[in-house]
């Protein structure tokens, strides 16, 4: 017994030394966690830390560090085409005072006004674009002045450009930029066309247009354009020698696209035209000939040739010219072409042909003539009626639609309605711009109004992301503190006591399963909204898609409509059966329109749903089950400090130390909560600040919409003279081609007449030949019967 007492003795202790070293290994492991947890909550201090020295801090070097990140954000947004969010972001460095020195000051700015400008809101695109430029900086300010020159030229400021032109030009920074020296160049040629021919200004202004065009650099695009002004200007000068090299040299530039192959088609034309002027036939028709088949001067190179075979008396040549025009259905040229036909077979005395050609030009133009005079004299005063279908039809306006079918080819290539047109296109190109500032300005105001005004600032919300990120971090911090801190009681607690910490984990477990899928770190809170905002794009794409294809729908009923009163006529419509189509047209547009409406309320609401997106999404969800976890945690850690005497060594200097840590965690909590009052004091400031920018922006909008509306109507009043001018014109050229069709079948007859009386003309002649050559046969045999006669009677009278 002894010895077994002995050997049992030494079990136990072998088992008290495997327990003690057993707790000294789970000592040394939670002194490891603890010590990470310490690391980790040094770490988070510190980016707490710096998230106040970024956002209110007074510092000069720390701001610098904010406003880098902000510009950061704001080019991201940029550069992936969200405009409107980098235009919010850069604005808000634009308008802080304290960034004014900063390096990236010039830099924000700049994307400012090209995401204003990329957002088709012109003005303030102008007005920040014209601020850097004043600030003089030389990084930006060659880029600014290039986009105001282009901005100059769309709103036709020519005058300007010249200006723009001059300070790009003393920033000696042209380098690779192809765009403003041609826009430069045609903005002196637009001036030069519209100053008088054969002027002293006229020439002066040329030689400077011309010159601009002649330094376009030999790599540029836009070359081949360049030289074909070049030409164009001498060619206004009336000197077509110069004209003439210049067009040569320019043809031996080889094109590379369909619009410099145009180019050469528009080269060749030019010389055709000069040659011909200078009638040199041969010449004219070698360069004609050189015109594609494809190109859109095809049928007025063929119509022009035509003409150089007519003036070379080449007639044969000029009809089969002007035969392959009429095989161009959709040129405005053939109504001519067809006369010149007719006038051709007339003059090579193939009447039949002739006849036909202009009883047919009568027959299609005559009735085409007498619905145009019934329209004027229905219509109410001319100019107010051309007007008001061009104020009805602005944003899909074409002068084609107030003509008859066969009439509006005649329209296509006119010049001034091509200036009418263009007038009323810049119109609607304000009036867009002023419509997308105001949906900016309302989507604005309708985020200032928002609980969720956060959003509306990007940097905000991402500070307020990764403040809510650092909260949760120590939430988890606390978590693994008490897992460590109860590693240190293990072997140390009753089965009564074992229970009830099992109680009180059961209520920790229940709240980590609420709080496993809510975001914990910047990236989640950030991941959430993009995945909600994703949700909403994806239901405004298809309903876009639907509005495109109602549009569509709409589209062919107008076409159909178009083709049913072209066509009502020539089919035999009756006044009922057109009740009947009219009626079910109407019903069908009424239907399309209401669908159209529906769907563009829906995508209202869509734009809505995403601009209400926010970081407060479920925030108070989030913060409630973010607090229970932690009131549940607190209870654990409550339950073993009433164990803590149990602990002694190192177990109890680990706990004294996870309770320094829990103090850093409750100081923490407290800075984060502080940060985010300030942060909502800060939101409000900016909201109130960007309030008065929209209201002030407002003003500007309400100036430029008056402005607008004086141009606008002076150009629609414009407009509809130029509309109805045409209108009258196109109705004269009807009427002289079908006068000219009536006086060529007179001609027809006349030359038959003339043709007749020659030939019994021709008939007498010859019979009075006839007669005076018997006459004298007859004579001269009356002379030889006399003769005879008195040779008789003589011989009679001999002896």
């Amino acid at each position: 017994m002894k010895s077994l007492g002995k050997s049992g003795a030494a079990v136990f202790s072998l088992v008290a030394l495997f327990g003690a070293a057993s707790a000294y290994a789970q000592t040394q492991s939670s002194a490891v966690e603890l010590g990470r947890i310490h690391i980790h909550l040094r770490s988070v201090g510190s980016d707490i830390d710096r998230l106040f020295k970024e956002h209110f801090a007074a510092d000069a070097s720390v701001l610098t560090v904010g406003v880098n990140e902000r510009l950061a954000r704001g080019l991201t947004a940029f550069q992936i085409g969200n405009y409107t969010e980098a235009a919010i972001v850069l604005l808000d460095i634009v308008d802080d005072a304290r960034f004014q020195a900063s390096v990236a000051f010039d830099e924000a700015l700049y994307h400012l006004a090209e995401s204003l400008y990329r957002n088709k809101n012109y003005f303030g695109a102008m007005r920040h674009f014209l601020q850097l430029v004043e600030r003089g900086g030389r990084r930006w300010r060659p880029d600014a002045l290039r986009r105001l020159i282009a901005l100059a030229f769309q709103e036709r400021r020519y005058a300007d450009i010249e200006t723009l032109w001059a300070l790009l030009v003393k920033t000696n920074a042209l380098g690779d930029d192809v765009d403003s020296p041609y826009l430069r160049a045609k903005a002196l040629y637009n001036i030069v066309e519209d100053i008088p021919q054969a002027t002293e200004a006229a020439v002066k202004e040329g030689r400077r247009a011309r010159d601009a065009f002649l330094s376009i650099p030999l790599a540029s695009p836009f070359l081949l354009r360049a030289r074909f002004h070049v030409v164009a200007l001498w060619v206004r000068e009336g000197k077509y020698k110069e004209a003439i090299a210049a067009a040569v040299e320019a043809l031996k530039l080889a094109p590379a696209t369909e619009e410099e192959r145009r180019v050469v088609d528009l080269l060749n034309l030019a010389l055709g035209r000069v040659f011909h002027d200078l009638k040199d036939y041969k010449q004219a028709e070698d360069y004609y000939t050189r015109i594609r088949h494809t190109s859109d001067v095809f049928d007025e190179s063929l119509f022009e040739l035509a003409w150089v075979h007519v003036k070379a008396k080449n007639f044969k040549q000029a009809l089969r010219t002007a035969d392959v025009l009429m095989l161009l259905p959709d040129s405005p040229l053939l109504p001519r072409a067809r006369l010149l036909q007719g006038n051709l077979h007339l003059h090579l005395a193939e009447y039949e042909k002739a006849d036909k050609t202009y009883e047919e030009i009568i027959q299609l133009y005559k009735p085409l003539q007498d619905e145009m005079a019934k329209f004027v004299s229905k219509a109410e005063a001319a100019d107010g009626f051309f007007r008001r279908m061009i104020t009805e039809n602005l944003d899909k306006f074409d002068f084609a639609a107030i003509f008859p079918k066969i009439a509006s080819r005649w329209v296509k290539k006119d010049l001034d309605v091509s200036k009418a047109v263009s007038l009323i296109a810049d119109v609607r190109g304000n009036e867009a711009s002023l419509r997308e500032i105001d949906r900016i300005l309302s989507h604005l105001e309708s985020s200032l109004r928002a609980p969720n005004k956060i959003d509306i600032f990007p940097d905000l919300r991402d500070a307020r992301a990764r403040a809510l990120g650092y909260e949760n971090s120590i939430l988890m911090m606390r978590r693994q503190l008490t897992q460590v801190e109860a590693k240190l009681f293990a072997g140390k607690l009753s089965e009564a006591e074992q229970a009830e910490l099992v109680e009180i984990r059961k209520r920790i477990a229940t709240w980590e399963e609420k709080y496993k899928d809510a975001p914990k770190t910047r990236e989640d809170y950030l991941n959430r909204r993009l995945t909600s905002e994703a949700r909403f794009r994806k239901q405004d794409h298809e309903l876009f898609r639907l509005l495109f294809e109602l549009e569509g729908r709409l589209a062919q009923v107008v076409a159909l409509v178009k083709y049913f009163n072209d066509t009502k006529k020539s089919r035999g419509i009756s006044e009922d059966q057109e009740r009947i189509f009219i009626s079910q047209i109407d019903l069908e547009q009424k239907t399309i329109r209401e669908m159209i409406r529906e769907i563009e309320t829906a995508r209202k609401e869509t734009a809505r749903g995403i601009a209400q997106l926010s970081l407060e999404d479920n925030a108070a969800e989030d913060a409630n089950v973010r607090e229970k976890l932690k009131e549940a945690l607190a209870g654990e850690q409550a339950f073993l400090r009433q164990l803590r005497s149990r602990l002694s060594g190192e177990a109890a200097r680990l706990a004294e130390k996870a309770d320094d840590d829990r103090t850093t965690m409750d100081t923490l909590s407290l800075r984060l909560r502080e940060f985010q009052s300030r942060l909502r004091r800060e939101v409000e400031k900016k909201v109130i600040g960007l309030q008065a920018r929209v209201n002030a922006e407002r003003k500007e909008v309400w100036k430029f919409r008056r402005e607008s509306k004086r141009y606008s109507g002076e150009s629609e009043t414009l407009a509809g003279k130029v509309a109805h001018e045409t209108f009258d014109s196109v109705r004269r050229r009807i009427g002289d081609l079908v006068v000219e069709a009536d006086v060529g079948l007179i001609d027809v007859v006349w030359k038959k007449k003339e043709d007749n009386s020659k030939k019994y003309t021709g008939t007498l002649q010859d019979r009075e030949r006839e007669m005076k050559t018997l006459e004298k046969d007859f004579k001269e045999l009356r002379s030889e019967d006399d003769d005879a006669a008195a040779a008789e009677s003589k011989e009679k009278k001999k002896p």
